[in-house]
C-alpha cells in the first residue's frame, strides 16, 4: 500500500474492519476515521463499504460464480 495516502490507508483499514465476520466495531478506529474525514465523507465511506459487502454476500448466497476479474 505504498502509493496510498494516509487517509486512503485509513479508509481501506476501516473498510476491512467493518467487512469482517463477525462484525467488530473498535471505538478508537471509528473516532480515528471520523477525525480524518468530514461527516459526509464518513457516511459515503461506510455506506459504500456496506453496499459492496451486501452485493458480495448476495451474489455468494445466490450461488453465482465469481467473474474471475481477480485472477
Amino acid at each position: 500500500m505504498g502509493s496510498f495516502s494516509e487517509r486512503e490507508k485509513l479508509a481501506i483499514a476501516y473498510t476491512r474492519l467493518i467487512s469482517e465476520t463477525p462484525l467488530k466495531f473498535r471505538p478508537e478506529m471509528v473516532e480515528k476515521v471520523k477525525a480524518a474525514f468530514s461527516e459526509r465523507e464518513f457516511v459515503i465511506l461506510v455506506s459504500t463499504a456496506a453496499q459492496v459487502n451486501f452485493w458480495a454476500r448476495l451474489i455468494q448466497a445466490l450461488g453465482i460464480p465469481p467473474a474471475g476479474f481477480g485472477e
